[in-house]
């Protein structure tokens, strides 16, 4: 088949997707019609994925990771409630913060990821469907160029760990430390990715450390060895601090490095990545329940384990942020005004200006948590924000409304076309190992901010650019 007849297939069946969860919706009520909502879900993933293997595109990318998390975080109560997974923890979970906001509000806020999510699906897939076969992007490994840029790849990922290793290490044993005793919600944040002191320039680290993988594509013993050493220490932070974003995000990456430039996965390989897997998924699960019992042991914890479904328990949980992007979808334009995409602007303009001192009214406008503390939003959305999070279709929504889901292909061809930036051999690998780092970023953006993302990438950007260009370049040439 051609691009266009795929293509044109694909929007067919999204088309008759979308059409089908209106006339369910239309059919069905209260319990029935999330339970539908969760089955339109299920197939609309599956279609994504036979849509993928169908234009010849690998399934393990940025964007389909991305794509996952949006179902995972966005539709995974209903699809928790079709495969009756919702307990009676559950249920008091639901209504204490998802339908005190009224369930026609949950339902219509479901509705709007499941398109939302669709249309994004149809950007991503008409990049992917314009791409040549991966199969035919190859490198010479002979050519003494790209054996120099790699030479140049490991120099600069050298200098940002030796400019880093000191903040970063001190960070990380700080972290820890408030972790173990005022546990992890209450850690001390001095050392997150958006500040501006020691800590940003301790995240450098992991700039250093993707740069440092990406050189040791030829060598899979010495990336074996540090994937393994990095793997288990995100693995150990994971359980001290039950921070799971930022392990998750980092493995997920370094896998996909693995994949695209050392060995692929394919095969029996497949099904032993399938099975770590779902070995992360109990562990994750683990250290969920650590954070949840009152004493932290171990065995406690596999105790409780053995009596849940663990897959329930993390499709459940990882729904339940909907209840983020369903505060703004209740509040706007109920109590306030779209923001048009100024969020995405101030994102990338107000921290200077904070730096500054002009402002901090430009960094706070990029963050909807502010906007939905303040008592103009009515007190059920005040008393609801509390550990709440970020969300990428809340964001979207906060800024674009109802109009983003028509809006949200341009951002899915450019998702698809960022994802394949990052592991491009036709590359320079510096480029390739930054655009990684800024990919565990994106990756996460599902539960976080926009600001989360654009800080770290423009400041990271700049002095990757100046180690590499004014410093390793110039001094090797």
């Amino acid at each position: 088949m051609t691009v266009k007849k795929n293509f044109a297939g694909y929007m067919l069946i999204e088309l008759v997707l979308c059409t089908g969860l209106f006339l369910g919706i239309s059919a069905y009520t209260g319990t029935a019609c999330e339970q539908f909502i969760g089955f339109m879900s299920i197939l609309n993933l599956i279609m994504f994925i036979f849509m993928l293997n169908r234009i010849k595109h690998e399934i393990l990318s940025i964007a389909s990771l991305f794509v996952v998390f949006m179902y995972l975080f966005n539709l995974g109560i209903p699809i928790a409630r079709l495969l009756n997974w919702v307990d009676d923890t559950g249920e008091r979970f639901l209504a204490r913060r998802i339908y005190s906001m009224g369930n026609d509000t949950f339902i219509q806020y479901m509705i709007y990821g499941y398109l939302l999510i669709s249309m994004l699906q149809i950007g991503v897939l008409f990049y992917f469907g314009r791409m040549k076969k991966s199969s035919t992007e190859y490198v010479d490994w002979s050519n003494a160029n790209y054996n120099i840029q790699l030479q140049r790849c490991k120099i600069t990922g050298m200098i940002c760990i030796l400019i880093s290793i000191v903040p970063y290490f001190y960070g990380e044993i700080v972290y820890l430390k408030d972790a173990l005793i005022f546990g992890y919600q209450n850690a001390d944040s001095t050392f997150n990715l958006s500040g501006t002191g020691i800590g940003l320039i301790g995240n450098l680290f992991t700039v250093g450390v993707m740069l440092e993988l990406v050189y040791l594509q030829n060598d899979r013993k010495k990336f074996d060895f540090l994937f393994f050493v990095l793997s288990a220490y995100q693995v150990f932070r994971m359980y001290i601090t039950g921070d799971r974003s930022t392990g998750i995000a980092l493995i997920l990456v370094w896998i996909l490095i693995r994949h695209k430039f050392v060995n692929p996965i394919q095969g029996k390989r497949a099904v032993l990545y399938l099975f770590l897997a779902y070995v992360g998924m109990l562990f994750i699960k683990i250290v969920e329940m650590t954070r949840t019992i009152n004493s932290s042991s171990v065995d406690e914890a596999f105790a409780e384990l053995m009596q849940t479904n663990m897959l329930a328990e993390t499709v459940f949980e990882y729904g339940g942020n909907a209840w983020c992007g369903m505060m703004v979808y209740y509040s706007v334009p109920a109590t306030g005004s779209f923001r048009c995409g100024l969020t995405y602007l101030a994102g990338i303009i107000g921290k200077p200006l904070s730096i500054l001192g002009i402002t901090n009214n430009v960094w706070n406008f990029a963050d909807f948590s502010i906007f939905l503390k303040e008592p103009a939003r009515g007190a059920l959305i005040n008393s609801l924000t509390s550990a709440m999070g970020g969300s990428f279709s809340g964001e979207w929504y906060f800024n674009f409304g109802w109009l983003g889901i028509i809006i949200i292909p341009f951002f899915g061809y450019g998702l698809a076309k960022f994802s394949d930036l990052c592991t491009s051999k036709k590359n320079n690998p510096v480029l390739s190992g930054f655009l990684l780092y800024v990919a565990t970023l994106v990756i996460w953006w599902v539960r976080q901010y926009f600001t989360s993302v654009s800080w770290s990438t423009l400041v990271y950007g700049v002095i990757v650019w100046i180690i590499y260009y004014v410093v390793v370049k110039k001094t090797s040439e």
